[in-house]
């Protein structure tokens, strides 16, 4: 398995250009020439380091491009580590996903259908379980959203979908949709740095106001 796994990888970087596809800086929606986003997520207004629920750090190349993110999840007293690898090809964005055992779980890749649409299919590596779908952009490349289905075999066993509600380029609601059950969080956005990133971020809910998280995020630039 780890002889087939590292032959993909080495086909998938051979088939590597130049032209920006998907998972960019632009899908985002950051400015400036971005090296990483470190984001911690937060569950009440105690913003130390420590007291994060989760962690996510983006890793982009010279170009925008998106080639590494790394997740830590907190249960109790341990911490889930999962780490994903983007290739990006002139029309394909490849995704490598692990688990927190470090074991290559799935692969994923997003092709340019036209200018505002990418199809999805994906394979979990040991089991018949597939992904298709399909992610919209608009006009200036920022993500709106995707719609998920999630197959055993020929069966649907998931489907997911979420919507970006975009405003002067930034995402002020997010509608989740996890087989009918919707979620909206509303987004507010706080103390941007020297490239007007938002460095603070605030969901909360619309008829009260009350928070329901918060996110921190660093930025560092080439």
């Amino acid at each position: 398995m780890k002889v087939k796994i590292s032959v993909l990888i080495l086909i998938l970087f051979c088939v590597i250009l130049n032209a920006q596809s998907l998972y960019n800086t632009k899908l985002y929606g950051f400015n400036g020439i971005v090296k990483t986003v470190t984001s911690y997520e937060y569950e009440n207004q105690d913003l130390k380091k420590e007291n994060y629920k989760s962690k996510t750090m983006l890793y982009f190349n010279t170009s925008g491009e998106l080639t590494k993110s790394i997740r830590d999840i907190k249960s109790s007293d341990r911490i889930y580590t999962f780490k994903s690898t983007f290739i990006s090809a002139k029309n394909k964005v490849f995704q490598l996903r692990y688990d927190y055992d470090s074991k290559l779980s799935d692969s994923i890749t997003y092709e340019k259908i036209n200018k505002n649409l990418y199809s999805i299919h994906g394979k979990e590596i040991e089991t018949n379980i597939k992904t298709i779908g399909k992610q919209f952009i608009d006009d200036f490349g920022r993500d709106l959203s995707s719609d998920y289905e999630y197959y055993d075999g020929s069966k649907i066993i998931e489907k997911y979908s979420y919507r970006n509600i975009l405003e002067n380029n930034l995402v002020t609601k997010y509608i989740n949709n996890f087989d009918g059950k919707l979620v909206t969080e509303n987004l507010k956005y706080y103390e941007f740095d020297e490239n007007k990133n938002p460095t603070k971020i605030l969901f909360f809910e619309l008829d009260d106001k009350s928070t329901k998280k918060i996110i921190i995020r660093e930025f560092t630039y080439y």
